[in-house]
């Protein structure tokens, strides 16, 4: 349980901080899903003092950028978007350690606050920077999978086939045949 990991923890000393600051951005995650934000809040909050200035590895920094991520996200609920006031440094540290979706998570984050302030150039921008980082995860994962000897239905083929049964047509496989 997250209560056992989180005694773990904290009794491995500064060994285990990195593993109690992911526990917490664990909960607050959970808590955020709840719609307990001031819970989601508060977690996020106590991973973000557990790494301050101690991140040392891609992991820690990962977990740091999600307790920022997740602590704005219910600041922005409870308080409006006034307290959103981590998440440009949430997306730094996910360049950093080269995460794609959880930079798209952020870019949609803040494209929908500009959408709902009436901000629709922006929010087109940076759904736009959402929808581009998105597509690097997909290209990252087909490489990956190629590399692995893995056939993957790509996107071109995905947009195809969705057209395709827009209007009304079945699926023309490559080479003429019929799915």
């Amino acid at each position: 349980s997250l209560r056992s990991a989180r005694r773990g923890a904290a009794a491995a000393g500064a060994a285990g901080t990195g593993i109690l600051a992911s526990v917490a951005v664990t909960e607050a995650g959970l808590r955020l899903r709840q719609g307990r934000w001031a819970d989601a809040k508060r977690l996020a909050t106590e991973a973000i003092a557990l790494l301050d200035g101690k991140t040392t590895s891609a992991d820690d920094t990962g977990v740091r950028a999600d307790a920022l991520r997740y602590h704005d996200i219910a600041a922005g609920e409870l308080e409006g978007d006034a307290a959103m006031v981590n998440l440009t440094r949430a997306l730094e540290l996910y360049d950093e350690v080269n995460d794609e979706l959880s930079r798209s998570k952020v870019l949609n984050v803040l494209g929908a606050r500009a959408y709902y302030r009436g901000e629709w150039s922006e929010a087109a921008s940076l759904y736009g920077q959402a929808q581009v980082a998105a597509l690097v995860l997909v290209e990252q994962h087909a490489q990956a999978a190629h590399r692995a000897g893995v056939h993957v239905l790509r996107q071109v083929d995905h947009d195809l086939v969705a057209r395709q049964h827009l209007h009304g047509r079945r699926p023309v496989g490559r080479g003429g045949a019929h799915h």
